[in-house]
């Protein structure tokens, strides 16, 4: 700002204050009407304003690099350009340095910061641990009711989910589990009251991701599923309609007509007895194994929501001892229900295949058929689907238990950013006099 000011010549500079000083002596109140006069622009010169100009568009544009080095700065950009627009309408209107244009900003954000200070405590208790907590518990209540339909389709593989409920199921967790994402980010500067401080819960943050990943990806195994199904059906009716159409020669070519008609080949010459009874075997090897790791992991579930719902509770809890003890005897019991899982499956799903497989390890085919060992693919990316969701959902429960056995008093937790820079500051200061005394 001084440097703007000082392209202004002084004498020009004096020759306008003094051609305003004489318009503002005919006035009745003379300081109001100088005032005035300078805010409409009396006093604007051409080359303070391009010098602001320049220094502005020079700050906008490092700005600008800055946000695209760090994605993650936005919200440092969007008040950049706010101070710009500041600066650009305010500075050039003035004909000497004033180091208050600022408070423009800074009053109505320090009463902004106390209105929500105050709103946080008295009327409005709650802090970004609070709502990344419930979003958490939010995530994670979506999860049975799905876990209880695979049980379901495990026991009577004929029925079909629907993929509407499927694709609604999807959207929910992903939209809650965005929503996350700006809340971890303030973590560090949140204040909180509570069990659990923001560095604890930012350590659930990647075995989270991991869960909530492997449970999509659960979800979506069975979408596509039933997405197969419906375009073999629809290939089967299309072909019975293409012979209809044959016999009377009045067949519509669509666009597209190779490409249909290849996927409706292969979805015929997929669908034959022995490829179905092939897979009806391999989702029958999973039930029994499957229905009991699958109750292992509603449980832990549970367990992983009950622990959350009592991280910021501000109530003592005379059960802590007998819940973390349950927690754990929750996370032994999923991982023995994985490894009985993997066990089991790993010893039924080889005996299915060597039905695929002749005495000298090839593939059986038959003349007209798409191959058999599509048959075990269901059994085989199942298993696979449904071993990584408990090791998801146990390296969660690992963390809990931890954090279980370690926070055991409701405290008062500070930001951990600015903790971070008191200490930096105090570390500084406790330098500078032994840096004194060796100069000395």
């Amino acid at each position: 700002m001084k440097a703007a000011v000082a392209t202004w010549p002084q004498a020009d500079k004096q020759a306008r204050f003094a051609t305003l000083q004489q318009e503002a002596a005919n006035t009745t109140n003379p300081l109001h009407y100088a005032k005035v006069q300078i805010l409409n622009g009396y006093m604007l010169d051409t080359n303070v304003t391009i010098t602001y100009f320049c220094i502005m568009g020079l700050f906008v544009y490092f700005m600008a690099r800055l946000r695209v080095a760090f994605p993650k700065l936005i919200l440092v950009q969007v008040v950049a350009s706010i101070v710009t627009v500041i600066y650009l309408n305010a500075a050039p209107l003035l004909p000497t340095f004033d180091g208050t244009v600022a408070k423009v900003i800074v009053i109505p954000c320090s009463v902004a910061a106390g209105i929500g200070l105050v709103c946080n405590i008295l009327v409005f208790p709650t802090s970004s641990t609070s709502e990344a907590l419930d979003g958490m518990r939010d995530i994670l209540a979506l999860m049975p009711e799905f876990l209880d339909a695979c049980v379901l389709g495990l026991k009577h593989p004929a029925l079909d989910m629907s993929e509407a409920k499927l694709t609604g199921l999807q959207t929910k967790v992903l939209s809650t589990y965005k929503l996350l994402g700006p809340l971890f980010r303030l973590l560090p500067i949140d204040l909180s009251v509570g069990r659990w401080g923001s560095d604890d819960l930012s350590t659930l943050n990647e075995p989270f991701r991991r869960l909530t990943m492997n449970f999509i990806a659960l979800t979506d195994l069975y979408r596509q599923n039933q997405v197969r199904k419906e375009t073999s059906i629809d290939a089967l009716n299309r072909t019975r309609a293409g012979n209809g159409e044959s016999n009377s020669d009045q067949r519509t070519v669509e666009l597209g007509q190779h490409h249909i008609d290849r996927a409706v080949d292969f979805h015929v010459r997929s669908n034959y007895p022995s490829r179905n009874i092939l897979i009806k075997e391999c989702i029958q090897s999973l039930v029994n194994p499957g229905e009991h790791l699958i109750e292992a992991c509603k449980e832990s579930l549970q367990a992983i929501s009950e622990t959350l719902n009592q991280a910021h509770a501000l109530r003592k809890n005379p059960g802590r001892l007998d819940m973390q003890q349950r927690h754990a005897a929750v996370r032994s019991k999923l991982y023995e229900q994985r490894d009985i899982f993997m066990t089991s499956t790993s010893r039924s799903l080889p005996e299915i295949s060597r039905k695929v497989f002749d005495e000298d390890g090839l593939l059986r085919g038959e003349t007209g058929i798409i191959s058999s060992f599509t048959g075990l693919m269901p059994g085989i990316l199942l298993q696979e689907h449904l071993s990584r969701l408990p090791d998801a959902i146990a390296q969660v429960l690992t963390r809990i238990v931890q954090l279980e056995g370690m926070r055991i008093k409701i405290r008062v937790w500070f930001p951990s950013r600015l903790i971070a820079l008191l200490r930096w500051i105090g570390h500084e200061a406790s330098l500078h006099p032994k840096c004194q005394t060796q100069d000395a």
